[in-house]
């Protein structure tokens, strides 16, 4: 399940434009088959299957008419947005308002998902994963609302969904075994005997509060709003969350889901008033209106004085100075956003001119000024609450920081609202929301959902906040008539007495008491524990056990798609190919609403080894820095107003058709850009500024990237565990994942990093600047060089053009252009740095739980055998591994998937971590022993298909083919190899490529886990044990000892 947490909004270009469009979106549908969408004869006032339509209302700037009915008998509210999307969507919405730190509203969404009085089998939500084609299944609990959305272009699939959902919600189960499995239980220890937790959400929580950047994020609200709701925890505290009882989830229940305090949501083209007459007749009409009941969350009690909070935190598992690991941040509770949303809008807009730009005055004022090296997590505005918060700070400070820090923010606000922002800053911000309103989205229902939540949970003007294009007209008006937004910073910063500071300071030993307290806590129980009790909390394990290993359960109630329902075609797309001298340009016409989207890939397969290394840095500082013509701060400007999205990044992947080498890597990077179509000669301009000019030299502009790069990866690690395990083990065993390894990467650029602000030398910024000249310089060939574009096809002669001058400009920009350099093959004196080899390691990092990872090589893509592997993968998660290491040993989740000719098994927020591997090779023996059924079979087909026929927008439409060559027949050949594989197929290369390399250890097993695991064990077991990246010894550069 999800929970909606606060992220740290750093300083990246598509971050922050996402971050302020983020509430106007696009609506597309992407789907094979036509349908016609439903009509209806309805008006306001109108009564239909119990429910009476209140309003109805055209959202024309998404072609949306919105419906808006109450429930007559229980006031329920149903909301249905009609549009011609065949991507339906339905959630049930609670407002579910904490009262302690128990997590009870969050256990409680994992409880309803565990069987219902319709469906009384265990966790029916995770098996209908398998028995659908859906496009989003989840559940969501935030500070104050617990939502259960879904979606699904298969109108069968979109009633099986809903039918399960409303049985969960209104008449779920609730028995206690499943609140022992998925919220908290005590159980011994095998081996010591000794009393300890077990538990999902209690294991979930341990993990998500393990990274200081989560712990400091929660203390925002819980300090700054504390006469409220939001004063709790909602997700739950670890150390509370084994206080909540049984009766007090029922209780919960009992109080909070009847549909008086629902509302149900739902979009798409089908006809609703069909979901009405069932919701009626099913549900609602049992039950009556709740006449004294009061969920509503109240304005908070606003402070009259500001006030000061110190508090403890981890350490970062990797520092650039262990003497800087202050966060802080002030805090500012602003406006009421059910009341005014304008003024929520400009508030939004407000913390991206603030904060989030090259220009931006606090960026300015604190990261590029060196006084910091990122924002504190939470930076900016937050709108997950009724009221808004604004959060203004940094990390990676001293103690004694922290005051020159805050002189600075609020020197800076007073010197705005003194002299306003700059007007082209602020005409680039609302072309960011203008082209954020049109860029295409998937699933744009379940993003409608998650955006609007605040409206639709707080009896909010739900269809004002859509109304994009008179939002943005009164918005740009308030801004240059009145002075609208310097008027905000006086209201809400200056003249503001509900402020919050909030310092936290990091402590080594943070785990670890932590470990202890809980150790103790426990101890205490346990001596205290009476026999019977003893023997009842091991008859409970028991029970559950027993309950959790029931194979024979059966599951025919639960209604189900077909194989048969899965389509055996393959979207093609079209693309018009040409030339412009040798260099192949693609364009393909697609409905991207009035939007160019351009990529440019360049070939790197035979990149030299002395500049592999440097290649992340490349990407990263290509899209921040400024050109000889430009400074960087005024190139970004110019950026924003024309184009939106601009992303470089490195790729590798293997070859496909290459018949020379089948497992060797293909290297390229990929840039990406997009532009409204009548700024189509501005992005083409721009780009070829950066690309023919770049200027790597600016010092000050350099530092501040690298400073806040290290610092942002640094603090990541433990966020990112899964995601680093994943590519240290595939990097064991395949050289496209090699030339990408992450952790290689972080070690690199830390220690960069460390040794450039230590040594302050400029031989470090010319050896950084000699980099990435080099880089650009093999780039940027003729042979190397190729074009996509998505867009209308009434453009493509003008984009041609465009990238006709682009590339003369690149033959006069670079001597070296038109010259085919042979390749650089390896040999004695420079050996391939890749080889194949098995790893067994243990990262130690600060936190309680692990994330276990199990790679080993399997044949790529173009062989026979890998549709059937990826079948065996989803098979062995979906049939084996949940049961085994979510049920059983509590981890949150496991897995297994496929990925370029490498098979990982994997687990997360796990509190083991060898019987976790000792579970995938029981895993695969029971697959390759046939312990299976042809249902299983049938729900795995089904789950895999959910995953690959998931919406594709129309700017990515083809990118497989035109970026790696993989064809429309090959794609169908893959898709075919799944729908008809059988049984025996499965068995057989589960036998030949996994059973058999698991048995002769020929896989790689990485562990990124807790500091406090039992080490000893782990290298009797065969693990080497390391740092993720070990402490810095930087040493002087050879050249600058020369040099003195």
């Amino acid at each position: 399940m999800i929970r909606i947490l606060q992220k740290s909004l750093n300083y990246q270009q598509n971050q922050k434009q996402t971050k302020l469009a983020q509430q106007i979106f696009n609506q597309f549908s992407s789907s094979l088959k036509e349908r016609t969408k439903a009509e209806y004869n309805l008006k306001e006032g109108d009564q239909i299957h119990g429910f009476q339509v209140q309003k109805i209302e055209n959202i024309n700037d998404f072609n949306i008419t919105a419906y808006y009915l109450t429930h007559l008998q229980t006031d329920a509210k149903f909301i249905h947005f009609d549009t011609k999307d065949k991507n339906n969507c339905l959630a049930v919405i609670f407002r579910t308002t904490p009262h302690d730190d128990k997590g009870t509203p969050h256990i409680l969404e994992h409880l309803t998902c565990c069987g219902s009085e319709k469906y009384p089998v265990r966790d029916p939500f995770f098996k209908m994963i398998k028995r659908s084609l859906n496009t989003y299944m989840n559940a969501w609990t935030g500070p104050d609302f617990t939502c259960y959305p879904f979606s699904s272009q298969n109108s069968k699939d979109f009633k099986n969904l809903m039918e399960v959902y409303l049985a969960n919600t209104f008449s779920p189960l609730l028995k206690k075994s499943d609140f022992q499995q998925e919220g908290w239980r005590y159980d011994f220890d095998e081996e010591t005997g000794d009393l300890q937790y077990k538990g999902v959400v209690f294991n979930e929580m341990k993990g998500v509060y393990q990274s200081s950047e989560n712990i400091f994020s929660e203390s925002l609200a819980k300090h700054s709003i504390k006469d409220s709701v939001y004063n709790h925890n909602y997700g739950g505290d670890p150390k509370s969350i084994t206080d909540l009882s049984y009766q007090e989830i029922k209780d919960f229940y009992n109080k909070f889901y009847h549909p008086t305090n629902s509302k149900i949501f739902s979009y798409g083209d089908l006809d609703f008033t069909e979901n009405l007459k069932y919701i009626n007749e099913n549900y609602f009409n049992k039950f009556q209106k709740l006449n004294n009941f009061d969920s509503s969350v109240k304005p908070s009690k606003r402070l009259e004085k500001r006030e000061e909070y110190v508090l403890k935190g981890p350490e970062d598992p990797v520092a650039l100075d262990k003497d800087k690991q202050v966060k802080m941040s002030i805090s500012f509770l602003c406006n009421d956003l059910t009341q005014d949303q304008i003024e929520g809008n400009a508030l939004n807009l407000l913390s991206y001119l603030l904060c989030d730009t090259a220009n931006s005055p606090l960026y300015k004022a604190l990261l590029e000024s060196g006084v910091a090296p990122s924002y504190s997590p939470g930076n900016g505005f937050e709108m997950h609450y009724r009221e808004g918060l604004f959060n203004l700070g940094v990390q990676g400070i001293s103690e004694q920081d922290t005051e020159t820090v805050e002189k600075i923010i609020f020197d800076t606000l007073k010197q705005i609202s003194e002299e306003g922002f700059d007007e082209e800053m602020i005409e680039g911000a609302l072309h960011q929301i203008e082209i954020g309103a049109k860029i295409p989205k998937d699933n744009f229902g379940i993003m409608l959902i998650q955006m609007l939540m605040t409206q639709i949970i707080h009896d909010g003007d739900v269809s004002k906040a859509l109304k994009v294009t008179e939002n943005i007209q009164t918005l740009r008006k308030k801004i240059f008539e009145e002075k609208y937004l310097q008027k905000l910073i006086d209201k809400y910063f200056l003249n503001n007495k509900h402020q919050v500071k909030i310092v936290m300071k990091a402590d080594s030993n943070y785990h670890q008491e932590q470990a202890q307290i809980e150790s103790q806590k426990l101890k205490n129980i346990q001596a205290q524990l009476t026999q019977e009790q003893i023997q009842q909390i091991k008859e409970d394990n028991k029970t559950l056990e027993k309950e959790q290993s029931n194979k024979n359960e059966d599951y025919s109630c639960l209604p189900t798609l077909e194989v048969s329902d899965i389509d055996r075609e393959v979207e093609s797309t079209e693309f018009k190919q040409t030339t412009y001298k040798d260099i192949p340009i693609y364009f393909t016409n697609q409905n991207t609403n009035g939007l160019t989207f351009l990529r440019i890939q360049f070939d790197l397969e035979r990149v030299p080894l002395f500049i592999r290394q440097y290649l992340d840095l490349f990407c990263t500082f290509i899209t921040r820095i400024g050109t000889k013509q430009m400074k960087h701060d005024e190139f970004h400007k110019q950026m924003s107003l024309y184009t939106t999205n601009f992303s470089f990044d490195f790729q590798s992947s293997n070859r496909i058709n290459n018949n020379d080498d089948p497992n060797g890597p293909f290297n390229y990077a990929l840039l990406n850009v997009a532009c409204i179509d009548r700024n189509i000669e501005h992005m083409f301009e721009l780009l070829q500024e950066l690309l023919t000019s770049p200027d790597f030299n600016d010092m000050t502009n350099i530092s501040t990237i690298l400073r806040n790069t290290s610092n942002e990866v640094a603090n990541s690690i433990i966020d990112q565990s899964m995601q680093y395990a994943f590519s240290v083990g595939s990097a064991s065993l395949r050289e496209n994942f090699f030339m990408k390894e992450k952790l290689k990467n972080t070690r690199f650029l830390c220690n960069y990093s460390s040794n450039f602000f230590k040594s302050q030398s400029k031989l470090y910024l010319d050896d950084l600047c000699f980099q990435m000249h080099c880089i650009i310089d093999y780039m940027i060939k003729k042979h190397k060089i190729k074009f996509i574009v998505h867009g209308d096809q009434k453009n493509f002669d003008q984009i041609y053009n465009n990238i006709t001058r682009m590339v003369d400009n690149f033959s006069f920009a670079y001597p070296a252009f038109k010259t085919k350099n042979e390749p650089l093959y390896f040999d004695e004196d420079y050996p391939n740095p890749f080889q194949r080899k098995y790893i067994n390691k243990f990262f130690t990092l600060p936190m309680q739980v692990n994330y276990c990872i199990q790679s080993l090589e399997v044949p790529h893509y173009t062989h026979p055998d890998t549709p059937v592997l990826n079948l065996f993968a989803e098979l062995v998660a979906t049939s084996v591994l949940h049961t085994e290491i979510r049920e059983k040993g509590g981890a949150y989740g496991s897995g297994c998937k496929l990925q370029d000719g490498v098979m990982n098994f994997f687990s997360y927020r796990d509190p083991n971590i060898l019987q976790t591997i000792e579970a995938y090779a029981k895993g695969v023996k029971m697959i390759a022993d046939g312990q299976f059924n042809e249902e299983n079979l049938k729900e795995s087909k089904l789950s895999l298909f959910s995953k690959y026929d998931k919406i594709i927008n129309p700017q990515d439409k083809g990118l497989s083919y035109a970026l790696e060559g993989v064809s429309d027949i090959e794609r169908a050949k893959y898709r075919q190899g799944i729908i008809d594989a059988n049984r025996e197929n499965i068995i057989r290369v589960a036998r030949e490529h996994v059973q058999r390399k698991i048995e002769k250890n020929e896989c790689s097993k990485v562990i990124f886990g807790s500091e406090l695991a039992d080490l000893d064990e782990i290298e009797k077991s065969g693990y080497s044990v390391e740092e993720p990246v070990p402490g810095f010894t930087p040493q002087k550069d050879e050249q600058e000892n020369e040099e003195n």
